[in-house]
């Protein structure tokens, strides 16, 4: 998808950042024209061109890999600050303070635009929402919640056994084959409380016949979420 970076550029980043980033490179260009100073190609071109040849490749895992742009950003914007000094500060403050609204789930950062993470996994999963990364909380909201055992459905590479005994979850892992699904295209549904990794849900991950496999979850709001990459749905 060509705009697949375009679109995790629009939802991931602070809309702060977005503002000053945009500015400041439109800035630049008039400048650019205004004094036919082809200086200012050197900060303009480069995101530019890497956004771009980064879209038209296949390898489309997630906003991380398109990162090295950001600082030209930055470069952008340093070079507004003498000019409009009160609104460089004022935007790069604004998106700094919609980021730390969400500290410590940075990985899992979704924007205002769409409603921040808790709305993350209807636009983009993945390194982008969910690397597996919120055990941790999941074992303290069973804590708090006093849940003896829950049924979890785990993406990532942590290991789950760091944090649980053996009687507290119950594995039970996506459908990557036949044998895990074991002759269903639904995840079959009992009493009893389900942790979810968030980039199962959608299904984009599986074969054709699975792809639904999660269609009862995601039909549904979460009873509650472990950070904002695993949702905690309680169906006793």
């Amino acid at each position: 998808m060509p705009w697949y970076f375009l679109a995790a550029l629009a939802v991931k980043v602070p809309i702060g950042f977005q503002v000053l980033f945009l500015g400041s490179g439109a800035w630049a260009a008039w400048r650019g024209i205004r004094d036919r100073d082809l200086r200012w190609l050197f900060l303009l071109v480069p995101p530019v061109l890497y956004i771009g040849l980064a879209s038209l490749s296949t390898f489309q895992l997630g906003i991380r890999l398109i990162l090295p742009a950001l600082p030209f950003g930055a470069l952008l914007a340093a070079a507004a600050w003498t000019r409009w000094r009160r609104l460089v500060l004022l935007t790069a403050a604004a998106g700094a303070m919609e980021a730390m609204i969400y500290f410590p789930h940075g990985i899992s950062f979704f924007n205002a635009w769409v409603g921040g993470p808790t709305h993350g996994v209807n636009y983009l999963v993945d390194s982008n929402l969910d690397w597996g990364q919120d055990l941790p909380y999941l074992k303290a909201w069973m804590g708090r919640n006093q849940v003896s055992q829950l049924r979890l459905t785990y993406f990532g590479m942590d290991t789950p056994w760091r944090y649980f005994d053996d009687h507290q979850i119950i594995p039970d892992p996506p459908p990557w084959n036949k044998e895990l699904a074991a002759g269903r295209t639904e995840m079959a549904i009992e009493p009893g409380v389900y942790a979810i990794s968030a980039s199962v849900l959608p299904g984009h991950y599986f074969a054709p016949e699975y792809r639904d496999f999660y269609r009862h979850f995601r039909n549904r709001a979460p009873t509650a979420r472990a950070g904002y990459s695993i949702l905690i749905y309680d169906l006793r």
